[in-house]
C-alpha cells in the first residue's frame, strides 16, 4: 500500500495508531498534528490512505472536511474516520463527511485489533478508493463487488464499507445505517456460516449455549474440512437511480428456501439468528432468494434526501456485461478505449500465453496502450461473469482535463503495476539462478 496520512494531535491515539500500523513492515505514514500540516500532507505527500481523527479538538476538522469538499484535487484518496464515542456521535460524523470519500468509520478503542483489518480489506479492494468519484463524475450507476474469505472478523468492515456508499450519496439517512450494515453483516455472515461451512441451526445454537463464539465455531469448522478455506461469499451491488441491489451469494449447495422463511415468520424479534433480515425489513428492504437459497437479494429503496450533485463526465459511457469466455479485446487491435472494471476476473494472454488476471483491484484494463496510443499488446477475455465501464479517449481526456486528480490517481496505479512488474522480473531471475 501506498503512504497512509494520519491527521491526529493526541498522542496516545497517535502511540495505538503506530503499534497498529508497525504489524505490517510494508506500510509508511506521514503524520499531521494541526490544521496547516494536514493540507501539507494532503497536497504534497499524496498518500492513498488518510486516517483522520474526527474528535480532535485540536484540528479544525470542520474546516479540513470543508477543503476536501471543495477542492478536487484533493478527492485522490480514502479517508477512513477515527472518533471517541464518548465525543461524537457516528451519525454526525456520517452527515458532516458526506461529500467527500469516506470509507469507513473506527471507533478509537477498536484501533488495534481493527485497523489493520481494514486497511489490508481496503489494499485487497482498491477500487473502492476510486468508486466515490466514479459514482459522482464517471457514471450515473455503479456496480461493484467484494470477495470475502471465511473469517466473520472482517464482516462488518465489509458490511460498513458496503453501508457507507448509500449514505455518502444521500441515498439513505444516517439513522438507517447501522440497520442496513446490520442486515448485510447478517447475510454474509449466513453465508459463511450455512452456506459455505454447512453449520445448521441447531450446530450453531448447542456451540453458543456452551459459550463458545461463532468465530470458534467457523474456525473449527474449516481445520476439520481445510477445503472450506476456499470458499467464499460474494458481495455484489447495483447502485442505481432510485435503489441499489446488494447480491450475497456463497459458494455452499443452498437450502430450503420456503422452510426457513415460515421459522423466521414464528422466530422472536430479539433471537440472534435472523436479526439483520427482521432489521433489513424495518426500513424498507426487500429481501428474497433464489431456488437454491445460496444467493440472497436485499434491495434498498432510496429516500428522498439532501440532493447532491449531478454526475458528469463520463455519463452515458457504455456498460459491458460479460459472460465467461467472453472476450474484452484483442492482441494488436486498435486501442481507442480504457475498461473500468466493476466487477469479475479477467485473463490477459500474450502470443496465447496467460501472463496475469485482472480484477476490481487493477482498476483498469488496458490502460498503457490506450496512454500510449499503441496497439492492443495482449488478448483479455473474461474468467468469469463481470461488468464494464467502457471509456472512449474523447472522454477520459476531457474528464482529466476537468478533474486532475484522476490523472495523479493513474500515475500512481501505473507506477504500482510497473514496480510489480519490475518484482517479478527479479522473482523470475532469482528462480532461474536457483537463489
Amino acid at each position: 500500500m501506498s503512504l497512509i496520512g494520519i491527521i491526529n494531535s493526541d498522542p496516545q491515539l497517535q502511540s495505538r495508531i503506530e503499534k497498529a500500523l508497525a504489524k505490517d513492515k510494508n506500510l509508511s505514514w506521514q503524520s499531521a498534528t494541526t490544521f496547516m500540516e494536514a493540507l501539507d500532507v494532503l497536497n504534497f505527500d499524496l498518500p492513498e490512505i488518510v486516517l483522520i481523527n474526527v474528535s480532535d479538538s485540536n484540528i479544525k476538522i470542520d474546516d479540513l472536511i470543508k477543503t476536501i469538499e471543495e477542492d478536487r484535487w484533493l478527492h485522490n484518496f480514502g479517508i477512513l474516520g477515527i472518533f471517541d464515542r464518548q465525543v461524537t456521535k457516528e451519525q454526525e460524523i456520517g452527515y458532516r463527511m458526506r461529500r467527500i470519500n469516506l470509507l469507513s468509520l473506527m471507533e478509537k478503542s477498536n484501533i488495534s485489533q481493527g485497523l489493520l483489518n481494514v486497511l489490508q480489506i481496503i489494499e485487497r479492494n482498491r477500487q473502492i478508493i476510486f468508486q466515490w468519484e466514479m459514482t459522482h463524475t464517471l457514471s450515473n450507476r455503479i456496480t461493484g463487488s467484494f470477495i470475502i474469505d471465511n473469517d466473520p472478523m472482517t464482516v462488518p468492515i465489509y458490511a460498513g464499507l458496503a453501508s457507507t456508499a448509500l449514505v455518502q450519496r444521500g441515498y439513505l439517512s444516517v439513522e438507517n445505517k447501522r440497520n442496513l450494515q446490520i442486515a448485510l453483516a447478517e447475510l454474509i455472515q449466513n453465508g459463511i456460516e450455512h452456506g459455505n461451512c454447512e453449520i445448521s441451526y441447531e450446530e450453531k445454537s448447542k456451540f453458543l449455549m456452551e459459550g463458545g463464539s461463532i468465530v470458534e465455531l467457523v474456525r473449527k469448522k474449516c481445520e476439520e474440512d481445510p477445503s472450506l478455506l476456499a470458499k467464499k461469499v460474494h458481495l455484489e451491488w447495483d447502485i442505481r437511480e432510485n435503489e441499489t441491489k446488494f447480491y450475497i451469494r456463497d459458494e455452499g449447495k443452498g437450502f430450503d428456501v420456503e422452510e426457513y422463511q415460515k421459522k423466521m415468520q414464528t422466530r422472536k424479534q430479539d433471537s440472534l439468528h435472523g436479526r439483520g433480515i427482521i432489521l433489513a425489513k424495518s426500513f424498507g428492504g426487500k429481501l428474497s432468494y433464489n431456488k437454491t437459497g445460496n444467493v440472497a437479494l436485499l434491495t434498498v429503496q432510496h429516500e428522498v434526501g439532501e440532493p447532491l450533485r449531478e454526475p458528469v463526465g463520463f455519463r452515458g459511457e457504455e456498460v459491458l456485461i460479460t459472460r465467461e469466455g467472453d472476450v474484452v479485446f484483442r492482441e494488436g487491435e486498435k486501442s481507442d478505449h480504457i475498461y473500468y472494471i466493476s466487477s469479475g476476473r479477467f485473463k490477459v494472454f500474450r502470443e496465447d500465453v496467460l501472463v496475469s488476471l485482472l480484477t476490481p483491484g487493477d482498476i483498469f484494463i488496458g490502460e498503457m496502450s490506450f496512454l500510449l496510443n499503441n496497439k492492443r499488446s495482449a488478448t483479455v477475455v473474461a474468467e468469469s461473469p463481470g461488468k464494464l465501464i467502457k471509456i472512449s479517449r474523447k472522454s477520459f481526456i476531457a474528464a482529466v482535463r476537468d478533474f486532475p486528480q484522476y490523472g495523479i490517481f493513474l500515475s500512481k496505479l501505473l507506477a504500482r503495476k510497473l514496480e510489480q512488474n519490475n518484482q517479478n522480473k527479479v522473482r523470475k531471475a532469482e528462480e532461474g539462478l536457483g537463489t
